[in-house]
């Protein structure tokens, strides 16, 4: 379903110790067909496991996203295409005053990386941030191309 995305984006020096509402396994990589880029994604939580192909175009705060579900058949197949560049990571879903918070742990990266997404309902919607979360933000990295999980796959 095509959609737009509204999110913003920070960079984190770690990842907070807060009550966690989830805790998943996110493994994704992507693949050109030659117009587009897409992404595929396998979600592993406590109690399912999901397969994911989405497009996402456009920069910054405001992005058009394509998703749908596929088959692990279907993700088994197209997953050689993707996995030169991939990311896994472990994704901390934290709700508080009607936003989630959604920390990414990143597990490819050495040293560690860390970053936090807030998906929003319109783009300017104020974020209210819980103390915790305030003290492990380096800086908003909403639109810089070189923190889209897309650029990081690449490297």
């Amino acid at each position: 379903m095509k959609q737009p995305e509204i999110e913003r984006k920070w960079l984190c020096s770690f990842i907070p110790d807060l009550a966690w509402d989830d805790v998943l396994s996110i493994r994704q990589g992507y693949f050109s067909n030659g117009n587009y880029e897409l992404r595929l994604r396998h979600i592993k939580s406590s109690e399912n496991e999901n397969y994911i192909l989405s497009r996402k175009t456009g920069i910054g705060l405001v992005r058009m996203e394509n998703e749908v579900p596929v088959s692990f058949q279907v993700f088994q197949m197209l997953w050689p295409l993707a996995e030169k560049r991939t990311i896994e990571k472990t994704r901390y879903i934290h709700c508080y005053d009607d936003i989630k918070f959604e920390f990414d742990e990143y597990r490819n990266f050495t040293p560690q990386f860390f970053t936090l997404e807030v998906e929003l309902e319109y783009p300017e919607q104020l974020v209210v941030f819980p103390e915790k979360i305030l003290e492990c933000i380096i800086k908003e990295v909403t639109g810089d191309v070189k923190y889209l999980n897309s650029t990081l796959a690449g490297n």
